[in-house]
């Protein structure tokens, strides 16, 4: 009777602090996790998959809307197609509305907002023109951990059609890549 008396009173305690806790304020933070180069050309489809970093800084409004700037790098991919390690360069910014789970720390997000890519390989071999900035899109999970003023997710982000492709045999030409990543990443609130 003791043991549940006392185990009640402290999460009876410790409820409130994950429930009201403030979790607004500039944030730092990084990731890790599988990248994806999705590359549609005359030659067909083909997923070059790498890992993937990124770091980010950004500052939660309220407890259910975010700003957020990133950078992310995809690669280097295995070869394909006489294109050697191919990788991809993109800065983002993107707002990251969200719904915050009552009772527990969790909040489900969605993230739009704009990229810009470089994409390139070692060799060459693949050449990107046009206009290298586009749309993204994504979602993920957010667990708050607010008695250390830090947060983790995970989530999948959509970088958008990239620019044209061009080669200089003319095999890529016309083609496009979606970069694409799974991450799991943390951030420290200030």
């Amino acid at each position: 009777m003791t043991n549940r008396l006392l185990t009640l009173l402290t999460l009876s305690t410790l409820l409130p602090t994950f429930i009201l806790a403030d979790t607004t304020g500039f944030y730092l933070g990084g990731g890790l996790g599988a990248g994806i180069q999705n590359i549609n050309t005359s030659q067909g489809a083909h997923y070059a998959d790498s890992m993937a970093y990124r770091a980010f800084a950004g500052y939660q409004i309220w407890s259910f809307l975010g700003a957020e700037l990133g950078y992310t790098h995809i690669g280097p991919a295995n070869s394909w197609n006489n294109v050697n390690s191919l990788s991809s360069n993109i800065v983002d910014l993107s707002v990251t509305p969200g719904l915050k789970i009552p009772l527990i720390p969790l909040t489900v997000y969605a993230r739009l907002g704009f990229a810009g890519i470089n994409t390139s390989s070692s060799n060459n071999a693949l050449q990107t023109s046009g206009t290298p900035y586009t749309g993204e899109w994504g979602g993920g999970a957010k667990i708050d951990i607010p008695f250390i003023s830090t947060f983790v997710r995970a989530e999948y982000i959509n970088f958008g059609n990239q620019q044209r492709l061009n080669s200089p045999n003319g095999a890529f030409n016309n083609g496009r890549i979606s970069p694409s990543t799974f991450m799991l990443s943390a951030g420290y609130i200030f």
